[in-house]
């Protein structure tokens, strides 16, 4: 069905896979922030003396959008705006702004009075995206911690008293500080003299699944890395038995998403450069289709062709 922009924005791009939630965690939190710095930081921006660019990047990967007006105090600036109108192709018309330093009485028509620099032709961000890697990294950092502490070797001990069993904690902090030698009192022993204390043995081995946990999250941010037009192979070491064709594949998938959003970026600043005479543009920071060799200051193209790196 032909949906309108607001209605994408509102009711589809807020909305996350369904998957169990680690709720708003700070582990949550943490990734969160990481990957959307990572995605803001595939493309390398040109923008006029005055713009801030957290602004602008904030707004295009959260919002999805941002307008570039004429303003008599700021003169030509970027602004958050919300969309209105729909034209004959159910595109938005109109920009209003919601800002109390700048006043406009009216909607300020795309194209006409105002340029708007788009991220996706849906008009939507990427958090949706961003949140649900986030949740999904934050319970296999959980799993890793967790497992890592009920894999190590315990001790149960035997106490007549609350004196006793912090004789006990002091004990076993002692040991776990890297004491060679702790010294314990007799009461702490058992009638006959036998230590009132055991191993308990468990199958370490068996339930162990930490370095499992490790490698399921190095590939939730290969796997994000390529969403947001990071090659896998450029982020981590290849296996050795990859084959050139299945790099070509994943190169491809990589390349297509985030040269979709390049293309609808670089429309905007079109736009925004024949309305107000701007010098603003977009282009890779590094180029998916390039690969950067670690051990030189060049760049190899797929076809084999080497060039300078530009800085």
């Amino acid at each position: 069905m032909p949906y309108f922009s607001d209605f994408i924005n509102a009711a589809d791009s807020q909305i996350q896979p369904g998957v169990i939630h680690s709720q708003n965690s700070v582990a949550v939190r943490y990734y969160r922030r990481y990957l959307l710095q990572r995605a803001i930081s595939v493309f390398d921006w040109k923008l006029p003396k005055g713009w801030e660019l957290p602004y602008v990047l904030y707004c295009l990967y959260g919002v999805g959008y941002i307008a570039v007006i004429d303003t008599d105090a700021f003169g030509v600036i970027p602004s958050w705006c919300t969309l209105s109108g729909r034209g004959v192709q159910y595109q938005p018309t109109h920009v209003l702004l919601n800002n109390p330093l700048i006043k406009t009485g009216e909607p300020l028509e795309i194209g006409w009075d105002a340029a708007l620099i788009r991220l996706q032709p849906d008009y939507g961000g990427i958090m949706d995206m961003v949140n649900d890697y986030a949740e999904a990294m934050a319970l296999t950092s959980q799993l890793f911690s967790v497992n890592t502490l009920n894999s190590r070797l315990s001790f149960v001990f035997g106490a007549g008293d609350k004196r006793a069993a912090e004789s006990y904690k002091a004990a076993m902090d002692e040991l776990y500080s890297g004491s060679p030698m702790v010294v314990v009192d007799k009461g702490l022993l058992s009638k006959d003299g036998t230590p009132s204390w055991q191993l308990l043995l468990q199958d370490v081995g068996q339930n162990y699944v930490a370095a499992e946990a490790l490698e399921n999250l190095r590939r939730l941010e290969c796997k994000f890395n390529n969403e947001i037009g990071i090659p896998a192979n450029l982020a981590t070491a290849k296996k050795e038995r990859t084959i050139s064709a299945e790099v070509e594949a994943n190169d491809t998938e990589t390349y297509s998403r985030a040269a979709m959003w390049l293309d609808s970026l670089k429309q905007g600043c079109k736009q925004a450069r024949d309305m107000f005479g701007l010098d603003v543009d977009v282009d890779w920071r590094v180029n998916p289709m390039e690969e950067v060799k670690p051990d030189a200051d060049s760049v190899v193209s797929r076809d084999g062709a080497a060039g300078a790196v530009s800085d």
